[in-house]
């Protein structure tokens, strides 16, 4: 279990901080910089409330570093240019830097000294674009290398694993954080709660294999000098030629699934911290035929497929990675009908347990020929990580009148929290080479809008399938990647709380 981190902010206040924030520009001087907010005065912290251990089988209890919380008024530190606030989803406390007023943000260093706030400067529903630097790594499997733990953006690439800092959504040149001890090429990046998890690609002959893990708790600090990480190698019981993924699941922990259905999809938990020599005993669960693992919801595997008959079903398997996973009946999502099988969909979770469901709707169910989309339709499918998939949560997010099968639509999803998606659908009158972003509420169940319009700004100019989606703290963002420019990609960062 990860230790809290101290957040004396009485330091902060003083000559610490400015020496990080200075550094900050000055390309993260380690001498400089994260002085201010690891370590302090006294030992008390202004984050002091870290979970207590639990020993009752259950994923562990949640301890992330800065702190546990369920309210801004919970979090404490807030001083100079650091408003200390929650982030509920992930029930950790954070600090915004020059935050205030909504959609502003501002240098830390203003004339008034080196800890106040430089004059805000207002950003737009698109707040910034800036360049990643390198080609993308993970074998070039953008959507699997690429996510967000505020106060750090995480982009595998060709050169390494970096973290922008995302403190300020408006900046065009985010300052890149050192990430340290991260012992291999990842093949996936995925974010669960306050941790980031790295997933090597599995070695060795024979019915077993060693697999590379590694992941970071993700300080709190905005201005953190390093993000340490922890590798191990460990041996699996399942032969290196099977597909491996991982999932976010409860409390900040994580689900390796083998996605071999000859092997029944079996899965094991990581709950850090894992030492070596660590052995990792996946279970194989039953599951309808033609359901493939889709989101881990609480510690539930959801479990889904959209038939040849066009009807969406899904199904959780409880305790999915323990000695005995049990599979729940299948749920029919009978207000999705007809939906376009084999033509693709994204789901996204938030860090408390909701799932969010992206995909293609149709006039009518196939097999009836031609077949022709009407929408691209999402589901907030989960509330939580306890409650019952919702067939009443689907909301169209883009009309296509009548366009032929194989029109590009549907792109990536990510979730801001249980209440707030962001969508990427191909823009209607030009679906080949512009994609629209959009976001979408649970309550109210709806499109974000202006007026009678959704709120989406200009366009991508690139198809949905160049494009990764992730979401922390309130902030959307895109990644993409142009074909014509595989070396050049861009990450396009969004606040759906301010005007185009």
């Amino acid at each position: 279990m990860r230790a809290t981190t101290r957040l004396a902010l009485v330091a902060a206040l003083g000559g610490g901080v400015a020496m990080g924030i200075a550094s900050c520009s000055l390309g993260l001087d380690e001498s400089l910089i994260g002085s201010g907010l690891d370590g302090g005065a006294d030992d008390t912290g202004a984050f002091d409330n870290a979970a207590p251990d639990g020993n009752d089988g259950a994923p562990p209890p949640l301890n992330p570093e800065g702190g546990i919380c369920s309210k801004d008024e919970d979090c404490k530190g807030s001083g100079g240019c650091l408003l200390a606030k929650c982030d509920v989803p992930r029930q950790a406390c954070v600090f915004h830097v020059c935050r205030e007023p909504a959609c502003t943000s501002a240098a830390c260093g203003g004339e008034a000294g080196p800890t106040t706030c430089a004059a805000p400067k207002p950003y737009k529903y698109r707040a910034a674009v800036f360049p990643v630097g390198a080609a993308i790594g993970c074998g070039g499997a953008l959507t699997r290398c690429f996510t967000a733990v505020y106060p750090f953006v995480f982009v595998g690439t060709s050169n390494g694993v970096l973290a922008f800092g995302a403190a300020d959504p408006q900046s065009p040149t985010p300052f890149t954080v050192p990430i340290t001890g991260l012992g291999f090429a990842p093949v996936q990046i995925m974010a669960s709660g306050s941790r980031v998890y790295f997933l090597g690609q599995p070695t060795g002959a024979g019915t077993s294999s060693r697999v590379p893990i590694a992941w970071a708790d993700v300080p709190p600090d905005p201005f953190a000098a390093t993000i340490p990480v922890t590798t191990v190698l460990a041996t699996l019981n399942r032969p290196s030629t099977d597909p491996l993924t991982l999932f976010p699941r409860q409390n900040d922990t994580a689900l390796l699934v083998d996605l071999n259905v000859a092997s029944s999809y079996p899965a094991v938990p990581l709950e850090p911290p894992l030492v070596e020599p660590l052995t990792l005993t996946s279970t194989p669960i039953s599951f309808t035929a033609g359901s493939t693992p889709l989101a881990v919801s609480g510690t539930r595997l959801v479990m889904g497929q959209i038939n040849g008959a066009g009807a969406a079903v899904f199904g959780f398997v409880n305790g999915a990675g323990t000695a005995t996973p049990m599979t729940a009946p299948d749920v029919p999502i009978a207000t999705a009908a007809p939906a376009s099988p084999g033509v693709g969909q994204y789901l996204a979770q938030s860090a408390d347990g909701a799932v969010f469901w992206s995909y293609v709707s149709l006039t009518a169910a196939p097999p009836a020929p031609p077949a022709v989309i009407r929408a691209v339709r999402s589901y907030f499918l989960t509330p939580n990580g306890t409650g019952a998939f919702d067939p009443a949560a689907g909301v169209d997010v883009e009309l296509y009148a009548g366009a032929p099968a194989g029109t590009p639509t549907i792109g990536p999803v990510a979730m801001l929290d249980a209440n707030t998606a962001m969508v990427t659908t191909a823009s209607p009158a030009n679906p080949t080479l512009q994609t629209d972003v959009s976001f979408v509420t649970r309550a109210p169940l709806g499109l974000v809008k202006d007026g009678a319009v959704p709120r989406r700004g200009v366009p991508i100019t690139l198809p949905v399938s160049q494009l990764a989606a992730a979401g922390s703290n309130g902030i959307g963002y895109v990644l993409a990647v142009d074909p014509a420019a595989p070396a050049a990609p861009s990450v396009y960062v969004y606040d759906p709380a301010c005007a185009p």
